[in-house]
Parts: structure tokens; sequence; C-alpha cells
């Protein structure tokens, strides 16, 4: 966290900015190691050259004081319209000068509360920037991906030990997860076990695009089935993605005019008609252009992974100024 602060404080610096306010997601989390659950409220964090405050309502309670790496908390309640930017106001009030903001993530509603909040203050993006000072990884962030690759390595082979027909796409996802989380709970012990997922896609209609959900669907002998696997750890997401078919077998319910998904075999034949005129043409592959996906063995090893409580400021709750 100090190398990303200090990262942030040295473009600051160079750009003549006075302060910053994040307010989204992956940006507050990078720069904190605070994941936020919104609900409604907003949430902010300040980055000046000596002092790093997280904005967020108080529903919220300790929890700000507990995860925030790197600095203070200021919470805000709902009794008054726009709490939240009078915290920012009590934060940045005295700023005169440029303040960096992510135009990608406020809006233009958010932006003109914020000209109001900090007379004088001229808003300039750092969202850009902060994106490229993620792409460079630490040595602990490196090590932290390569974990969460063995741990998505697990969930991909409980995933695959439950497959298996009339086993339902949302139990293979649970069990997936299950071992994922449990896995993350004893190589992380302090960090939050949230929004780690997997998904079981199958067959032709489920897996016609990336981002099918969950369904009851059960699997048949024969199906297509596409793996995904995502640990969640501190904010960082690695994820595993796999494609394969169900061994062709016989199944007990031949006979039976409905699916295993409880559909009937009619209903299923515009699937397969519409299946049989998508031209497939524009997905093949030339043989003499096969040079184009081969993987030189020399370069393998590329891809190898290897194997206070806290005192709370009275300030914070001055009921009279709203905040």
């Amino acid at each position: 966290m100090d190398r990303r602060i200090s990262a942030l404080r040295r473009h600051m610096e160079d750009q003549s900015i006075e302060g910053v306010l994040f307010t989204s997601m992956h940006n507050i989390n990078y720069f904190s190691d605070f994941l936020y659950c919104q609900m409604g409220r907003a949430f902010g964090l300040v980055v000046t050259m000596d002092k790093v405050k997280c904005i967020a309502p108080l529903v919220d309670g300790g929890l700000p004081w507990r995860r925030v790496a790197t600095g203070d908390t200021l919470l805000y309640t709902d009794w008054h319209k726009d709490n939240f930017w009078r915290g920012v106001q009590a934060e940045l009030g005295a700023t005169r000068g440029r303040i960096g903001v992510e135009m990608d993530h406020i809006s233009a509603d958010n932006l003109e509360k914020l000209k109001t909040a900090v007379q004088g203050a001229k808003p300039v993006d750092v969202g850009v920037p902060c994106m490229q000072m993620r792409m460079v990884k630490s040595k602990e962030e490196i090590a932290l991906t390569k974990e969460g690759a063995r741990i998505a390595q697990i969930g991909g082979a409980v995933f695959m030990d439950a497959c298996d027909v009339g086993v339902s796409e949302y139990e293979v996802a649970l069990r997936s997860t299950q071992a994922m989380v449990g896995e993350i709970a004893k190589a992380f012990p302090n960090v939050e076990l949230m929004n780690t997922w997997s998904w079981c896609q199958t067959g032709a209609t489920n897996t016609d695009c990336a981002h099918n959900a969950n369904t009851s669907r059960k699997i048949k002998s024969g199906d297509i089935i596409v793996l995904n696997c995502f640990p969640m750890i501190a904010g960082c997401g690695i994820g595993i993605n796999d494609d394969h078919y169900h061994e062709n077998g016989d199944d007990d319910d031949d006979d039976d005019d409905t699916d295993d998904d409880g559909v009937d075999d009619d209903d299923e034949d515009v699937n397969d008609d519409f299946n049989e005129d998508v031209d497939y043409d524009m997905h093949d592959v030339d043989d003499d252009n096969d040079d184009m996906c081969d993987v030189d063995d020399d370069n393998d090893d590329m891809c190898n992974v290897d194997d206070d409580m806290y005192d709370v400021d009275d300030d914070v709750y001055d009921i009279d100024d709203g905040v």
C-alpha cells in the first residue's frame, strides 16, 4: 500500500495536483485495501500530500476503520442530503488548485457537486494514470496472483469431479466455489471472503455467450461444458476457463421425451434448426496457417506457475454540521 500511495503522490507532484478524490470501487480498494458495498450510498477516498482519508456512510460502522490500511476514516450520516459532499468539503475545501478525479467513473451530476463543495478547484482526470499504475505489478502482487491461480486450479478440479449426468449447473458451481473459499480462508486468514464465484455453462444454448449465469439445467451425456472459476482475493480477480465435452454414454432416460433439464425434446428442435443454419465457415482455421497457433516448447516456462480496534473522533459525529 505504501508503494501505491507513493506512486500516486509522485504523479500528483508531477502534475501539480493538490488532492485526489477517488470514487470507484477498484481505485478505493487499490489505494486503501477497502472494498466497499455501495447500497445506494457514496464512498470516497481523499489523498493529499499529507493525508489519506476514506469517506464512508455511518451505516458501515467500524468496517472502514478496520479495513482501510493507509489512513483514517470520516463517517457521514443520512440526516441531511448530500452529506457525502459535506465530508468532501471538510477534507478538500481549502484546495484552490487541481483536484484529481476519475472522469471515467464520476457522473456529471457529482462533478458539479464537487465543484460546489470545493470552490475554485479545477478537476482533472487521474483515472487513466491510475490504470497505468495498476498494470505494473509488484512482487507481492505477482505472488498473490500465483497463489490465486493455485486456488483456481483447486476449484477447477472440484468442478470437473462434480460434472456428471443429471447434476445441475448450479450444483457444480456451488461445490467449486465452496472449495475455493475454503482454500482462500486457509491461505489468507485476514482477508474478507467475498465475491469468489464459479460458472458452469452447459449445452448448446447456455454456452452461446461468455456471461450466461448458472441455471438449474442438468448435465446431459455429450454436453459441451464451459468451466469458469474465479477466486477473488483482496479485490484481485484471478480466473481459469476451460471448455470440454461430457463423455458420451448411455442415458437412463433415452426413452423419455423430456430431457434432464425439464425441456421437451420437441422444444429444442428450434435450437437445432438454428444451429444448422449458422455459417461455421467464419470459424474455420486454414490448415496452412496452423503455425500461427503453435506454442514454442522452448517458451513453456513462460506459463509455469511456481509451485485496532479503532478510535472514533467525536467531530465525525457533529450533528449540527450534518456530517
